[in-house]
């Protein structure tokens, strides 16, 4: 009955349904309509989803966000970051590589900077991300987080990263000089 509406009523009821309880699926399949029907400002309002408990409302929170974050789209990711869990930061981290700016690799830096924080599950494959995407961003600061990055290499707090990760690390590095 929703889709026979206009699609500028849509995402109104979609707003309205989600504060409702209900199981995962129906979270997910809200979200997932919202993002073919919704504008850029319905992207905002989503942001606490990617914090949900089921890591399928997570994903679509964030591709929902990414198909209609339109010219907002690098501040809703950056945003994003501090609203998500480690598994969601990851591709956050991924899609943030097409807006390689000064600020994207500052926000990127402070990330890396606080690696020690990130839990063991998630954190070679978010640390291997940060490297991948700061190595794509060529400015003054994502150097200077990578440099010091690998200046703590064989300190207390990173003896159990593996050498996978200080590679990538020095060729994010070569790539930025």
């Amino acid at each position: 009955d929703l889709l026979t509406y206009s699609p500028d009523y849509l995402p109104s009821v979609v707003h309205e349904r989600l504060q409702e309880h209900m199981a995962w699926h129906g979270k997910r399949n809200l979200i997932k309509l919202l993002g073919e029907t919704g504008r850029e400002e319905d992207a905002e309002s989503i942001l606490p989803y990617l914090r949900h408990e089921d890591l399928r409302v997570q994903r679509e929170t964030f591709l929902t966000l990414y198909k209609i974050g339109g010219e907002n789209k690098k501040r809703l990711l950056l945003r994003a970051l501090e609203e998500s869990s480690e598994s969601i930061k990851i591709q956050i981290v991924e899609a943030l590589a097409t807006f390689c700016d000064q600020e994207v690799a500052c926000r990127l830096v402070e990330l890396l900077a606080s690696h020690e924080q990130f839990g063991e599950k998630n954190r070679n494959d978010l640390l291997l991300q940060l490297l991948d995407t700061l190595g794509r961003c060529p400015c003054s600061p994502a150097y200077k987080g990578v440099q010091a990055f690998l200046q703590t290499r064989g300190q207390r707090g990173t003896r159990k990263i593996p050498v996978q990760i200080w590679a990538s690390a020095e060729k994010a590095l070569k790539f930025l000089q």
